[in-house]
């Protein structure tokens, strides 16, 4: 007697939690174990395994009559501590040590929620949220967390992927600023909307198969008509400036 083994595989794309919802779902239709299901490596790009960087995650915005209040400098002391020191980090995301959470080494990232409340992966159908009965690792206070904390909320599947992707890519420094005043502003998001436009499209279609790479040259012919090189020199000119008045106040 032979047993028949019936190989399927598929591709999803989504984020960290995506990969909760979906062993969720083949747990209920397979059962535990009998699948496999694991988040790929990025892709390598032409000049090999590399990503791209950025200044910012997220960010703050007060309305202006703030700076009228009478507490308007403990308001900005609390906004320092919430958002940019660890004790604030770790309050914003996981509550107060010992009634909504204990620090143990039993997990990589070094954070359990308390018995009997539930977070991302951790103590799923518990009778309490951390976010929605305590308030806590809403992204609207817990966003931006320094990366030890981003780490507790992983399990040792999503962990070991941030490890091989730090371990085989290569961080690409993000571009240098060049602020540009209104009219720049203005005129380059006229040249840029075409840019994009131009850009989006070619790229689905090489990505798609609809267009061959020989018609790479196409493409670049499209951009220097819709002059990529006059966008190109403007922000070259807001860097240059840039750093002209950097120089100039030191």
């Amino acid at each position: 007697m032979y047993e028949i083994v019936i190989l399927e595989a598929f591709v999803s794309s989504g984020q960290a939690l995506t990969m909760v919802d979906v062993n969720t779902g083949l747990n209920d239709a397979y059962g535990e174990g009998t699948y496999e299901f694991r988040r790929m490596n990025m892709l390598d790009g032409p000049a090999g395994p590399m990503v791209g960087g950025s200044r910012l995650v997220s960010g703050i915005i007060l309305n202006a009559d703030v700076a009228e209040r009478d507490d308007f400098l403990a308001l900005l002391q609390y906004i320092d501590w919430l958002y940019y020191s660890d004790e604030g980090n770790e309050f914003a995301q996981w509550g107060i040590e010992g009634e909504t959470f204990v620090k143990t080494d039993e997990v990589d990232g070094g954070y359990l929620p308390m018995e009997g409340i539930s977070y991302e992966n951790f103590n799923p159908g518990a009778a309490e949220s951390l976010q929605e009965d305590y308030g806590f690792g809403n992204v609207a206070f817990a966003f931006a967390s320094h990366y030890d904390i981003t780490l507790s909320k992983m399990n040792d599947e999503e962990i070991a992927y941030q490890q091989r992707m730090t371990e085989s890519r290569e961080l690409l420094m993000p571009d240098p600023p060049y602020p540009m005043s209104t009219p720049d502003q203005e005129q380059a998001a006229l040249m840029r909307t075409p840019l994009q436009d131009t850009v989006d499209q070619y790229t689905l279609r090489f990505i798609t198969g609809q267009y061959e790479l020989d018609r790479w040259d196409e493409f670049m012919a499209d951009l220097e008509n819709q002059n990529v090189e006059g966008y190109l020199e403007l922000i070259n000119n807001a860097y240059r400036e840039f750093q002209s008045t950097l120089e100039d106040s030191e």
